[in-house]
């Protein structure tokens, strides 16, 4: 739909000026997606019926207590190193291939595209395998495991920064990003548990 709107949008403009242009109707469909079906329709949470909650809740009253616990915070860490390292090579990934190996934009934009497609299996791979562990483990197995995916990251992404060539690059990067999208899995299966009430 948003490259039939291109097209439709695109006469008279450059390719830069319809590409912005084209970018207003997926906006426009997003704001009425949260707005008009996911506000309306989506109440219920975890602790029940929000509408019911706010009503039970103290107004005016936030509870600040749960930023003294040191597992939120090493939480925190963690989910920027996995989540905030995704954010950043999704915006350089690209650049890296055209300058390091020489590729046109096109495949640079590819190889740095299949990094981002990782996400199809690999986060819920991440949650998966914590939940798993969790079940024999607990909380310290999860913990374990989080740790170990994000040591597994690190190296992956060493790897990627020393290869010398494009297929150690790629192979290096594929699992950089598996290890990467499991450990945000990894988070988020702790996160619910980390404090139930909060």
């Amino acid at each position: 739909m948003p490259l039939i709107f291109a097209a439709i949008v695109g006469a008279g403009y450059t390719s830069s000026e319809a590409w912005r242009q084209a970018m207003i109707f997926p906006g426009l469909m997003m704001l009425i997606a949260a707005f008009l079906l996911y506000y309306k329709y989506t109440k219920d949470t975890p602790a029940g019926n929000f509408d019911e909650i706010e009503r039970v809740k103290e107004k005016g009253k936030t509870d600040y207590s749960v930023l003294k616990d040191w597992r939120i915070w090493a939480l925190t860490l963690a989910y920027a190193m996995c989540f905030g390292m995704e954010i950043t090579f999704d915006n350089v990934a690209a650049l890296h291939f055209v300058q390091e190996y020489q590729l046109d934009q096109r495949s640079a934009g590819f190889w740095a595209g299949v990094f981002g497609l990782m996400n199809l299996f690999a986060r819920a791979l991440g949650g998966i395998f914590a939940d798993r562990i969790g079940k024999s483990y607990g909380m310290r197995g999860k913990g374990l495991l989080l740790a170990g995916v994000l040591l597994l990251e690190g190296i992956g992404l060493i790897l990627f920064a020393r290869a010398g060539s494009m297929p150690l690059a790629i192979l290096s990067m594929l699992s950089f990003a598996l290890f990467l999208k499991m450990a945000n899995g990894a988070t988020y299966a702790i996160t619910p548990f980390i404090n139930e009430k909060m």
